[in-house]
């Protein structure tokens, strides 16, 4: 963020939050979505394209702003529904919701970083809506309102004409004008008469004039107003032209030119469309269709004639305009007459009529009685209903006999009202008449009817109706009516009909237009404003102007005065706020049920508010009964109650449920226990508000409690519910609702609508719900299985759809009560018996994953999916599409009511084009044919399910389909499997040996017959079955789910009958037997009862139990099966043994083929490659045999001569590989990608680019046949030899990633599924399934970030290392990684040295860049950036060049130039902030990441500089001193430190949590004492220090996972001190979140800095101390598993540095520290050359040799020139020179026996550079002097100069070429020569192990010199065991004493080092390798030259990569061995 000094030229801001929002601002689904406003506080335009929302704090970029540019003082809202949708242009969604309960929210700039405004840590509770922000208030000045006093001008000739410019200034003198009032017009049908002042007629316009000048003259006295908006909002007719003080500022419909005489250019309202049918006499009749029963007589349009059960319709022929706001006006007479059959409460006749417009066309006809001839007949209409009849389907009761109302197809009946009977008579006798008016300003619809023609002054029957919501944009309609008759009946005749559309549409609106840019025409004093009104002709029959003129003066936003609003103001000012709303009502008792009586204490946390509240369901409010002591309960009660506060927002409603219990469910068949079931029970009660058993369209309001059995084995009615809560309840089913036993739809609730009456499902707050273990959602089906006595059908379906792979509901068996008689619950009378919960299918992550469609996508790509659709029968206002086959389809999601006309429109056009292709003559061609529109696999799952449950719904009727966004069509989900199974007599039903579909017309069985002639689909479908039937449907699996489904409806009895009491189906079928229903008595359409067609019983007889259902269903699937199988040809059977392989099969000829391949080519021809089978043969190599047997002879329809696949493998060598490269989160596409992908960038989808690279790292090629990789993506390799060290990448998108990588790369085939963006497991199988390898990546915790879609990819780092460990990978150097290649590695050579990012002028942010390299390296045309989102920010200038050791800064003024240039940064001071430093090549495409440095916040003017650790891990860490352009000095260190860590303690044996025993501890140093106020831990381990916790100067504070202070810990905190044998004087605090982790761990101490003027909330945090420790060398290892903690050396030491760390046993609470007369740091670098001095030119893998110690390869260098020099670090007594030093040097065991080292050729000083300012020596040699062996260094006792008591002494080696294999031995031999050869590289690190001459390049000189510098044994650098004399006067103990075994580790890296607690038998390896070398270690029979190379050789192959580690004597690679042998020889 740019510094304090620098204003932002704009200030976006979010101003405004409704996180709980349920009324106030519905999104273009109609959904109440969260929203929140951005507010653009600034004066300057801001483009928000590539700004990012957040609600993490973790992820700033979550979600991204489309291209919009928001201007100063604008507004942009944005839903938080979590919909994802971000359109330039459209209504923008973010892909989050917000918590009501508070939580974080931020706006961001581009750079990904930068937070421009944000409500941290979060923003508090919120409440229904209410919202939340800033107050901003704004100053209004009214200028021009309506009724000022006007002057106006008629002007009807030139004579009367006035110049405009004269007319319209302020000095003109008006005075002869009309005096009036605004504002002014005139209309003909009245219109405008609400806009038209009563001094304001101007009806002498009409035929004399069109123009109408009009001055508003207004005075300001004293200043001008700063307006921050000026808006002239005008109601106008036709046209005008506006000025300010005789400045034009506006125009609508004016000609150029203008004068007296000129008219409007365009109509501006008026009539669009008018009819007047006087009466239906010929030829009118021709304008019309009629439909059904309807029909012209005489004069008249009858709908029905008075006979019975008839349905009629008539429509215009084509459809009238409307307006955008469909404002119409209609009159009608009509006559209901001749009435009979029937009678309700006024007579006899039915059902009535309805007048109607709609949008589907003029076929529409609905069905008869009480539908009206409306009701299904799938249209969009909205409806005014003449009803004669006292029930129907748009009645929501039956209690009005005759009555008018209003009717939509979203919302059913929306308003009624009863009215006198008027079907009483002959024709004529009881004509009505009905005048309907509709508003589209306003939404109102009246409806006035009378018995005569005079129109009633007040409306009959009113009501609100959004036509526009329901028309979706559609504006041309059809009029027309309907009637319906049933057993009564009616005549419907219409008479005469007149209707206007359009009428004053546009014209009563006013446009709001905004001149703000002209409101400096203000002026102080007299201004006017002039407009100049249009007529569009001079008889024109309305005219109006009406202005009004409004400034608007916006004061500041308060960003630090938030308050909630109880009036939200979406899009503009939030005014002034209140503190929070009273708060939420608390309930003393949970929900749930309850027995006898309940007493429920009801309070709030004000003790000045008043609760209220409601029994009925009503939402409470201020006149709502108050709360005055304990309610007490005995029956079903819900209360939702709310606080009331005054001066306050009143609370949330909050409601309790609470279901009153029977004593027969509490005291169950007297046993004394409640109700119990070992399924999940659902109790449901709606309490007074209706019945849910009769309602089918609302949903009646009841209360939901929902008990799982969790801690017991059951639930108990009285149990602790899973949910409870209010939903809606209503029942379903086009049949199954005739059943007695119900099914139900059920919709989960929040608090923000009444419960008072039953309400559309649209009109509820949903609320998801999770219970039952099931993902959370709002929508669930109660199925009540009835006809399907095994209650199982859809359940076993669905779970089986599931388990093939395609989505299906998920399923729940449960026990359902439902009471509807506000009773007690009881039993059995509310009981409902068994049913399956299951979802309900909708677009959901968790169910159809598609993309969600909103209205506004309408084109391409987004118009494209997500859908849902299906094939059915009709429902109640379905509106069919159909295909030109003629399938008649229904929308699911989008469903009608949102769907729009162009995306019903493309997805009809899709499915089309789909027919076209299926039935074209290339149908079978994969890109021209069906396969290019249809996901084949679904379509064959579902044709399997169908047919193998012989499903008789199946293909003609609940057959899903769904598409997403850019997919094909899939089949499903799975719906209705109830009549499957046998369960069906008929339609072949019950018959297992026929195929369902061949009953079925093409119409019910579509497109099916065409896929069966492509041979292969038919053979998909055949090897599909042939897989399913080897597990899912094998007879064993299809028995074991229906046994374990019974198993759970009978409670585990093996015999349950009717009457038994203790297991739920014998309850559900207890319930509902009776008379007529029972498991022995037939329901439709039951088999095996005698009733329709059925075969013959299994059981003999009809069915008497239930377990007789079972075993029918249990027949039917093993028969079925096997039929199945008898349909296909039998496929062969492969047997393996040893190299021999068998096939056989029961008919036909066998071909196969060895590679993997399938032996049937397509179409079903003999593949090319096949072989046919003669006979038993071997294989010589890893083979796959797939077999398929091919009979000719084999002539069953519908099949093919093939059959299925049999497979076998002969695995003859297991693969040796690693998974070396993952791209799991590849970068978005560039332009060139898409280019030559051919999609536009935004549409590409960046998964698309993942790959997997592997490796074979065994010593010879394996072939992969049959290697699978599988769990996160799928791919199984075909025959491929991967020779020894080879790469084999594998791509998700071939066309992706060629694009990106070019071709030749991966292979040509591709894997299925995605690497999941979080992580996941991937496994590798050999060919026979066995388990190879298993690598689990991650996005978090170690991993690293940079590969989570910041263009590197993940690569592992040692081959032999744990591929699951963090430590273990790595990012990618190069830019988007190195598929099939070796990467680069760690590479340095420009590095971000110094940055300064806190600044005052004339400081600016800084950035220094250094060259660590030993190259001279071109960095011009490189970039720098703050953000992974653009690193193209910066570019580097042309031709900078920088030579070793150069140094080059970068500034502000540098990355801010041009200042307008939207790539420009600053570097946020207060929250941190990262650079990157990326290299491009002369095509200025980034090639690799040169560095990436990140930064806390920052004191002012301190920098954070380089420096690196003995470990060679770089770090940016606060300065002592700014140095830009100079060598850095000195990191700060503290004050306050950290000064112990206890990572892993060992388990105490006491029962204590060895975790309870971790600490870390800290330590004031400092002169006075520290407030630990808003102090924190955080890394591995997060704590927030408490407020006003002091720590002492010289104390210490220790810091537990656990909260000591707590009471409920006292047992934990007294295990603790016992431990530590530490007292209560030992200050203790805690607990932290997290864990120290023992593989490493970052724990950083961070204080609070002042907070920036500009986020005055927020505390940015400094780094005050810091500890990266590792758990390997040279960190001191001992504490991994000896129970030791790390302790800190020197207090004024970095806390990074591991040589300021040791091992020993933990001290918390005392720190002591030793920074004087001892050696702080020792090292040893490379070459003799400048870089002495220099931190880069350190060995960094290098650690010092201590007496005692392991040797490993951390001890010795490779460099080919030998030991050139060390350095020491130490801060002395006086002044040491070389004679302070001793040199020795050997490769003998006894180091006495060494001499004496060449002498130094140089030694030198720097003072106060070392570690905590202490000095560095640096001692060099000359080339080769000290060689292939080691060097002791000796830091003599000297209290005058060294200041040491005892001597220090250290070691280090050379060992010249060798390359780090094997690990555990120093000998150079072959395979070091191919470590160096197949790692060559033209520019690797400089600390690379295989850069032998440390040239920063592995090339032949390399080669060479490991080449030349072959040993043995005998001559190579020995792994020497020092006698153990650990140096004295040194601060630690032997940190570097540890096992370090080597491995085959990554190029770059040191060796993998091994935990200390393998130490011991590190050592005692050496020991015995060592013995080799000493005549009493070496056994007899070794002594001879021959022994000795078998041990060399057994040593070298255990030390091989996976050989493992073995003991000698142990088995080894047989192979391995000779070729070593061999080699040894």
């Amino acid at each position: 963020m740019l510094e304090p000094r620098t204003l932002l030229a704009a200030a976006p801001i979010i101003t405004e939050i409704m996180a709980v929002n349920n009324s106030t601002l519905a999104d273009e689904d109609g959904d109440y979505s969260d929203w929140l406003e951005i507010y653009n506080s600034g004066d300057m335009a801001v483009d928000l394209d590539g700004w990012y929302l957040t609600d993490d704090d973790d992820a700033l970029d979550k979600w991204s702003f489309p291209p919009l540019t928001l201007q100063p003082l604008q507004y942009v809202i944005v839903f938080a529904s979590d919909k994802n949708r971000s359109v330039a242009g459209n209504e923008l969604h973010a892909n989050f919701k917000l918590s009501g309960s508070g939580e974080y929210l931020a706006l961001v700039q581009p750079d990904g970083f930068t937070i421009a405004h944000e409500y941290a840590p979060e923003f508090p509770e919120q409440f229904s809506a209410v919202s939340y922000g800033p107050e901003q208030t704004a100053l209004v000045s009214q200028f021009v309102t309506a009724g000022d006093p006007v002057r106006v001008l008629l002007p009807a000739s030139a004579g009367e004409d006035v110049d405009t410019a004269v007319w319209s200034d302020p000095s003109f003198d008006d005075s002869g004008w009309l005096s009036l009032n605004t504002g002014i017009g005139y209309d003909a049908d009245g219109d405008f008469a609400p806009f038209i002042d009563a001094n304001g007629d101007v009806n002498a316009m009409q035929h004399n004039t069109a123009s109408a000048y009009v001055r508003s003259t207004f005075d300001i006295p004293g200043s001008v107003p700063d307006l921050d908006l000026l808006e002239l909002p005008i109601r106008f007719d036709d046209g005008f032209v506006a000025y300010l003080n005789g400045s034009e500022v506006a125009r609508r419909n004016a000609p150029a030119s203008l004068k007296w005489d000129a008219t409007a250019a365009a109509e501006h309202g008026g009539l669009l469309a008018e009819v007047d049918y006087g009466d239906f006499s010929a030829p009118v009749t021709g304008d019309f269709t009629a439909n059904g029963s309807a029909s012209f007589v005489g004069d008249r349009l009858r709908i029905t004639p008075a006979s019975g059960s008839l349905a009629g319709a008539a429509w215009t022929n084509t459809p009238l305009p409307f307006g955008a706001n469909y404002s119409f006006t209609s009159f009608m007479a009509i006559d209901v007459h001749t009435p009979g059959g029937g009678s309700d409460a006024d007579g006899t006749g039915a059902d009535g009529m309805t007048f109607t417009l709609q949008s589907s066309g003029n076929n529409a006809l609905g069905n008869a009685g009480g539908a009206l001839g409306l009701d299904g007949a799938g249209m969009t209409f909205v409806a005014i209903e003449f009803d004669t009849w006292v029930g129907g389907a748009f009645d929501p009761d039956a209690t009005l006999p005759t009555h008018i109302g209003i009717d939509t197809s979203l919302d059913g009946n929306i308003a009624r009202v009863g009215v006198p009977r008027f079907n009483g008579g002959a024709p004529g006798e009881n004509v009505r008449y009905a005048w309907v008016d509709y508003d589209g300003l306003t939404d109102q619809m009246d409806v006035y009817f009378s018995d005569t023609a005079t129109k009633p002054a007040v409306p009959t029957l009113s009501a609100n109706v959004d036509l526009a919501g329901l028309f979706a944009g559609v504006t041309e309609l059809y009029a027309g009516w309907t009637a319906g008759t049933g057993g009564a009946i009616n005549a419907h005749d219409v008479l005469e009909w007149e209707m206007s559309t359009g009428a004053g549409d546009l014209g009563l609106k006013a446009e709001k237009i905004d001149i703000s840019q002209h409101a400096n025409l203000l002026q102080t004093g007299t201004n006017v404003l002039a407009i100049h009104g249009l007529n569009v002709t001079v008889d024109d029959e309305d005219f109006l102007v009406s202005p009004e003129l409004i400034g608007t003066d916006y004061q500041t936003v308060q960003l630090n005065d938030l308050k909630y609003f109880s009036t939200p103001s979406p899009g503009g000012p939030n005014g002034t706020g209140t503190d929070a709303p009273a708060g939420p009502v608390s309930f003393s008792q949970e929900n749930g049920t309850f027995a006898n009586s309940l007493s429920l204490q009801l309070s709030v946390a004000s003790p000045t508010a008043t609760i209220r509240y409601t029994t009925d369901g009503s939402l409470p409010d201020e006149t709502s009964t108050v709360y005055s002591g304990n309610i007490q309960l005995t029956t079903s009660t819900r209360i939702r109650a709310r606080a009331f506060d005054s001066g306050r927002v009143p609370g949330p409603v909050r409601s309790g449920v609470f279901i009153a219990l029977d004593s027969s469910v509490t005291d169950f068949q007297g046993g004394g226990a409640a109700f119990q079931s070992n399924l999940p029970l659902i109790v449901l009660d709606s309490f007074t508000a209706g019945n849910a058993e009769t309602e089918a369209t609302l949903l009646v309001l009841p209360a939901g409690v929902f008990i799982q059995a969790k801690d017991t084995s059951v639930a108990a009615i009285n149990g602790i519910p899973d949910y409870s809560g209010r939903l809606g309840m209503r029942i379903r089913g086009q049949t199954s609702q005739g059943f007695a036993k119900k099914p139900y739809a059920l919709e989960t609730w929040g608090e923000g609508h009444s419960d008072t009456m039953p309400i559309h499902a649209h009109d509820a707050e949903d609320s998801a719900a999770s219970f039952f273990e099931l993902p959370p959602d709002s929508d669930w089906v109660l199925n009540g299985p009835y006809s399907d006595k095994t209650q199982l059908n859809n359940f076993l379906t669905f779970m089986w759809s599931a388990e093939m792979g395609q989505y299906a509901p998920r399923v729940k068996l449960v026990e359902v009560f439902v009471n509807s008689d506000n009773g007690l619950v009881s039993y059995p009378g509310d009981y409902r018996g068994t049913y399956v919960l299951m979802e309900k299918i909708k677009v959901s992550n968790d169910r159809v994953d598609v993309t969600n469609l909103s209205p506004a996508d309408n084109s391409e790509p987004e118009i494209s999916g997500g859908y849902i659709w299906k094939k059915d029968k009709p429902g109640a206002g379905d509106i069919p599409f159909t295909t030109n086959s003629g399938q008649q389809l229904r929308h699911v999601e989008p469903g009608d009511d949102v769907i729009t006309p162009a995306q019903t429109a493309w997805l009809t056009n899709y499915l089309n084009e789909f027919e076209g292709a299926l039935y074209g003559a290339n149908f079978t061609d994969p890109e021209l044919g069906y396969e290019a529109y249809i996901d084949v696999n679904s379509w064959v799952d579902t044709w399997l399910l169908v047919e193998f449950t012989k499903n008789i719904d199946g293909f003609r009727l609940s057959t899903y389909y769904h598409k997403d966004r850019g997919g094909k069509i899939k089949q499903g989900p799975a719906w209705d499997y109830n009549l499957s199974l046998g369960n069906a007599n008929y339609g072949t039903g019950a018959f297992y040996d026929s195929w369902y579909h061949d009953i079925l017309n093409n119409d019910n069985y579509p497109y099916w017959r065409r896929l069966f002639e492509d041979p292969d689909f038919v053979q998909a479908i055949i090897d599909r079955w042939y897989e399913l039937r080897t597990d899912l449907f094998s007879d064993t699996s299809l028995l074991a789910d229906i046994d374990a489904s019974v198993f759970q409806l009978t409670n585990g009895n093996p015999d349950p009958r009717v009457g038994d009491q203790t297991n739920p189906i014998s309850r559900n079928f207890t319930k509902w037997s009776s008379g007529s229903y029972g498991t022995d008595i037939y329901h439709w359409p039951n088999c095996f009862f005698g009733v329709g067609s059925c075969p013959a019983s299994p059981l003999g007889g009809a069915p008497t139990y239930y377990m007789d259902t079972i075993a029918i269903s249990k027949w039917f699937v093993q028969n079925r099966a096997a039929w199945i199988d008898s349909r296909y040809v039998t496929a062969p059977t492969v047997v393996t043994s040893g190299t021999d392989v068998t096939i056989t099969a029961p008919s036909g000829v066998i071909y196969y083929t060895l590679d993997g391949s399938d032996p049937r080519g397509d179409g079903g021809v003999i593949a090319s490659g096949a072989i046919e089978y003669t006979g038993s043969f071997s294989v010589q190599d890893n083979t796959v045999v797939t077999a398929r047997a091919f009979d000719t002879s084999h002539l069953i329809a519908e099949t093919t001569f093939w059959s299925a696949p049999a497979t076998g493998g002969v695995l003859l060598q297991t693969p040796r590989l690693a998974i070396t490269e993952i791209n799991y989160h590849p970068h978005d596409a560039d332009a060139d990608e898409a280019a030559a992908i051919g999609l536009d960038q935004q549409y590409i989808d960046s998964d698309n680019f993942e790959f997997l690279e592997i490796r074979n790292i065994g010593a010879t090629s394996v072939n992969l046949v049959g290697t699978r990789i599988s769990d996160g993506i799928a791919y199984t390799f075909p025959a491929l030899q991967l020779g020894a060290g080879e790469y084999v990448v594998v791509a998700k998108d071939l066309l992706h990633f060629e694009a990106r990588y070019g071709e030749g790369i991966a292979l040509p085939t591709t894997y299925a599924g995605n690497l999941a963006n979080g992580g996941e497991m991937i496994e590798l199988l050999d060919l026979l399934g066995n388990t190879l390898l298993q690598v689990t990546y991650n996005d978090s915790g170690n991993w690293p970030a940079r590969a989570d879609g910041h263009a590197s990819t993940l690569e592992l780092i040692d081959v032999s290392g744990d591929a699951n460990a963090a430590v273990n990978w790595r990012a990618s150097t190069e830019y988007a990684g190195s598929p099939g290649a070796t990467g680069i590695g760690p590479f340095v050579d420009i590095v971000v040295n110094e940055v300064l990012s806190h600044t005052d002028l004339p400081s600016v942010d800084s950035i220094e860049l250094y060259n660590a390299s030993i190259h001279t390296v071109d960095i011009g045309g490189w970039y720098l950036s703050d953000s992974w989102n653009n690193y193209r920010k910066f570019q580097i200038p042309a031709n900078t060049i920088l030579v070793p050791g150069q140094l080059v800064v970068f500034d502000e003024d540098d990355f801010n130039s041009p200042p307008a240039n939207p790539n420009n940064f600053a570097l946020n001071s207060f929250r941190g902030d990262e650079v990157w430093l990326m290299a491009a090549d002369g095509n200025d495409d980034l090639v690799r990441f040169a560095d990436q440095v990140d930064f806390g916040a920052a004191v002012n003017g301190e920098t954070f500089g380089r420096v690196i650790n003995s470990a060679g891990k770089a770090f940016l860490y606060p300065q002592q001193q700014e140095t830009l352009g100079a060598v850095n000095g000195n990191v700060r260190v503290g004050p306050v430190i950290i000064s112990e860590i206890m990572y892993a303690p060992d388990d105490p044996g006491t029962g204590a949590d060895p975790a309870d025993l971790e600490f870390v501890e800290i330590y004031n140093p400092g002169p006075s004492a520290v407030n630990l106020t808003n102090w924190q831990l955080e890394g591995g381990v997060d704590y927030d220090f408490p407020n006003n916790a002091m720590l002492g100067t010289g104390a210490t504070l220790l810091i537990l996972r656990f909260d000591p202070a707590a009471p409920a810990n006292a047992p934990r905190l007294a295990a603790f001190r016992d431990h530590y044998g530490i007292d209560a004087g030992v200050p203790l605090a805690g607990g932290y979140s997290g864990k120290l982790s023992n593989e490493g761990e970052r724990v950083t101490l961070r204080r609070p800095d002042t907070p920036p003027a500009e986020a005055l909330a927020f505390i940015p945090l400094l780094l005050e101390d810091e500890v990266q420790y590792e758990t390997k060398a040279p960190w001191p290892t001992q504490a991994l598993a000896t129970d030791l903690s790390i302790t800190r050396g020197c207090d004024e030491a970095w806390g990074n540095e591991p040589q300021n760390w040791s091992a020993r046993p933990a001290t918390p609470g005392t720190a002591s520290f030793t920074c004087d007369g001892t050696v702080l740091r020792r090292g040893v670098f490379y070459n003799n050359s400048a870089f002495a001095f220099d931190d880069a030119a350190m060995a960094y893998d290098k650690v010092p040799l201590f007496a005692g110690d392991p040797v490993s390869s951390w001890h010795y260098t490779n460099y080919a020139k030998g030991l050139n020099g060390v350095i020491v670090e130490l801060r002395p007594a006086g002044v040491v020179g070389l004679g302070d030093f001793q040199f020795h040097v050997g490769n003998a065991e006894t180091p006495t026996d060494w001499q004496t080292a060449p002498a130094p050729v140089d030694f030198q000083v720097q003072l106060g550079v070392g570690l905590a300012g202490s000095n560095r020596y640096a001692i060099t040699w000359n080339d080769g002097d000290i060689q292939n062996q080691w060097l002791q260094i000796t830091v003599e006792a000297n209290a005058a100069t060294t200041g040491l008591a005892a001597n220090d002494v250290f070691y280090f080696g050379n060992a010249s070429g060798e390359a780090g294999i094997p690990g555990d031995s120093a000998l150079v031999n072959s395979f070091d020569f191919a470590r160096v050869r197949d790692g060559a590289s033209l520019y690797v690190d400089r600390n690379s192990w295989i850069d032998i001459n440390r040239d920063s390049m592995v090339d032949g000189t390399d080669l060479a010199i490991t080449r030349d510098a072959a040993n043995s044994f005998l001559t190579a650098l020995r792994f020497v065991a020092l006698p153990a004399h650990p140096p004295a006067a040194t601060i630690f103990e032997s940190n570097a004493a540890t096992n370090q075994d080597g491995g085959d580790w990554g190029l770059d890296q040191p060796p993998n080092v091994r935990a200390a607690v393998q130490s011991t038998n590190s050592a005692a390896r050496i020991e015995k390798r060592t013995g080799l070398f000493t005549k009493t270690a070496v056994p007899a029979d070794e002594e001879t030259l021959d022994g000795l190379l078998h041990v060399l050789a057994e040593a070298t192959v255990m030390a091989m990569p996976g050989h493992g580690r073995q003991e000698r004597g142990a088995a080894v690679n047989d192979e391995a061995y000779h070729e070593v042998f061999a080699q040894l020889e």
